[in-house]
């Protein structure tokens, strides 16, 4: 004679032994023990614990990896990174630094009269033994003194409020503003 369980009966059976936690599958009964459910409780005890100091150790890297590579407070000596010092200027033309550099004097920038030719204005014309800057163009010729804020046309003189141009260890320096 075979004898068939009803489903009520092996549900009472599967929860009446205290040792034992059988659970119902749907190919069958499976039968784990109370040692293997305690390891398995610690396994995944100790999974935890490594995933938690895994992460603290990624915030660790990471905080020690965003100071080390963004942006600080702390202001970069300009001077010291484009090479320049006391009343000298970097000049910075289409987005290039040139290695010539510019003069701040009285207030006001001036560069050399061969930077000037080199990237800016070819017309300027230097009479070092007269003392004068030349600009000509197609109508009239512009003359300013050495050391003076005014320049002469054939319209009279023009007053500019700074020194157009000046002389000082043999090279003669323009304003930017005159240029």
């Amino acid at each position: 004679m075979v004898m068939t369980l009803s489903p009520e009966c092996v549900r009472i059976r599967l929860f009446a032994d205290a040792k034992y936690r059988r659970t119902v599958t749907h190919l069958g009964i499976t039968r784990i023990t109370y040692e293997e459910m305690k390891m398995k409780k610690k396994a995944i005890t100790v999974i935890v614990a490594l995933f938690l100091i895994a992460i603290v150790a990624v915030l660790a890297f990471g905080k020690t990896f965003l100071d080390r590579y963004t942006y600080s407070k702390e202001r970069a000596d300009l001077n010291e990174y484009y090479g320049v010092s006391g009343e000298e200027l970097a000049v910075i033309l289409q987005d290039e630094m040139v290695e010539e550099k510019a003069l701040f004097h009285e207030g006001n920038c001036y560069l050399d009269l061969d930077t000037v030719h080199r990237y800016l204005n070819e017309v300027f014309y230097a009479d070092m033994t007269a003392g004068k800057l030349l600009y000509t163009t197609a109508v009239d010729t512009y003359e300013a003194a050495f050391g003076q804020q005014s320049f002469q046309y054939s319209g009279g003189n023009q007053e500019t409020g700074y020194t157009i141009c000046f002389e000082q260890g043999g090279t003669l320096y323009l304003a930017l503003d005159y240029v």
